[in-house]
């Protein structure tokens, strides 16, 4: 029951229980004390209240059901062990903490990031818990990413503006990130990531791979920032700086993305892949971020290689709610091997962008390539943007502003309103196409463009006879578009 001789001044323990009825009042009595101390003092103060110790450990047989017996110390001084009793099973969860906003589980170090992905992938969501890093850490070995399509993260993860450096990692499925997957209020802040080498997929196999998370659904990602220290992400479609894939109900705001090459075969955008809100009310927004220094290649004859984002685009129902404000790229190269090159956004469907931004990007591709967007259509909006010292090389509908501009048949037509397109050249490639202009390519079907203006030079003739040509301000006007208050100085 105690220790002896001199000892037994010293080490004292609870009667050590003999049968499951002496345990569960052990559990009983702890449990009345603890829920007393809880309603008048609060979480801390009761998680204190000291639970039974026992000299032995409690054979399992007699321990009630969803409880177990562990040691909790040993005190080498009096050769003493304290045992007592956890809720099965228990470990030390991460580096503290129970997980609440008062007292968030504590991340110290790169065995506890595993130790999250570990329990996160194999179906922990961890629903409503708060976690907290509390230092720089420099990752070690590939990372496998937190959270699945089958389980995705969907708490609460606060960098607190520490670093997670030197990361790599090769996933074996689809949505991949330092978060894989996140889902049902996932909330992603303050965290600063390093790249340390490759990131992605080995292959072309892989879709919706991002720095921060591969794909998103539900989810607030807030001041995150990437620098991939010139490293590639790489895999198939849906490739992001951020996110991978916003799939839907997403707000990212106040993130970075620098020195970092997005490779894959389409859907490729600094910030994010492909931002898609189909649902009805599933919008997106995005606002108050930066990208630097970006390269996208996309391989395929789909295409989509931008900036800033791969392709923004909405259903009918969400017409309107998917915005993105007060968004700049800067020093962005993009090449697409057929369609929707440019610096900022490859397509934008039902997305309205307002004051954004690209400068000093260098875009090509065979078609739909611009300065700031491949193509505005069926219900997509700029408003108050512009494209400053961008260069365009295309073979077909491309300008410094927008390749095109149009509504094909969608319930909402597209709109650009106080927009340029300032310095820079568009440059076509092959005399045998069409659809050249110093801020659109083209501009057809109840799209309309107004206030707006060109001051870039359009380099090439086409030879060719058919629709299309070139010129300063738009190469084609067609069907019911118009053009309004709008002029060019470019030559």
């Amino acid at each position: 029951m105690s220790a002896t001789g001199d000892e037994a001044a010293s080490v004292t323990y609870d009667t050590q229980p003999t049968t499951i009825e002496e345990v569960q009042a052990a559990i009983d009595e702890y449990n009345e004390e603890y829920q007393a101390v809880l309603a008048e003092s609060g979480f801390s103060v009761a998680q204190k209240v000291v639970k039974p110790h026992w000299e032995f450990e409690v054979d399992a047989g007699i321990m009630p059901s969803g409880y177990n017996c562990q040691l909790v110390e040993r005190d080498e001084d009096f050769d003493a062990n304290y045992y007592t009793f956890f809720q099965s099973p228990m470990t030390m969860a991460f580096g503290g903490g129970t997980g609440t906003a008062a007292d968030p589980y504590k991340i110290v170090t790169e065995q506890d990031l595993k130790a999250l992905a570990t329990a996160v992938n194999g179906g922990t969501t961890y629903s409503g818990s708060v976690f907290e890093l509390q230092n720089d850490i420099v990752m070690t070995g590939s990372f496998t990413g937190i959270g699945t399509t089958n389980s995705p993260f969907s708490g609460t993860f606060d960098g607190k503006g520490h670093k997670i450096s030197n990361l790599t990692g090769t996933p074996n499925s689809s949505a991949y990130g330092f978060f894989g997957y996140t889902d049902e209020n996932a909330v992603i802040r303050n965290l600063n990531v390093e790249l340390g080498g490759r990131f992605g997929s080995t292959s072309t196999t892989g879709s919706y791979h991002g720095v921060i998370i591969g794909n998103a659904r539900k989810t607030t990602v807030q001041n995150c920032n990437v620098d991939g220290k010139n490293n590639i992400v790489a895999g198939h479609n849906s490739l992001g700086g951020i996110v991978g894939y916003a799939q839907e109900y997403v707000t990212i705001e106040g993130c970075t993305t620098k020195n970092i090459t997005l490779q894959g075969t389409s859907i490729c955008g600094g910030i994010v892949g492909r931002a898609a809100a189909l649902a009805t009310d599933g919008h997106i927004t995005i606002k108050n971020c930066t990208v630097d220094n970006i390269t996208s290649v996309t391989t395929d004859t789909l295409g989509y290689a931008a900036g800033f984002i791969g392709i923004g685009e909405g259903g009918n129902a969400t017409n309107g709610t998917n915005i993105i404000e007060n968004c700049f790229a800067t020093n962005v190269t993009t090449t697409s091997r057929i369609n929707y090159s440019a610096g900022f956004a490859g397509a934008l469907r039902q997305f309205k962008v307002t004051n954004c931004g690209v400068t000093n990007s260098k875009s090509n591709g065979h078609s739909y390539v611009g300065g700031f967007a491949g193509v505005i259509y069926n219900g997509g909006e700029a408003i108050e943007c512009y494209s400053k010292d961008n260069t365009i090389e295309a073979q077909a509908y491309a300008g410094g502003f927008s390749g095109a501009i149009y509504n094909d048949g969608g319930v909402y037509p597209s709109h650009v309103k106080n927009c340029y397109s300032a310095g820079g050249t568009v440059t076509q490639t092959t005399s045998t196409y069409y659809s050249f202009g110093g801020f659109a390519g083209i501009i057809y079907d109840q799209a309309s463009v107004d206030n707006c203006y060109a001051q870039t030079d359009v380099i090439g003739i086409r030879t060719a006879s058919g629709l299309g040509g070139t010129g300063g301000f738009t190469g084609t006007l067609w069907h019911t578009a118009t053009i309004k208050n709008c002029y060019s100085t470019g030559s």
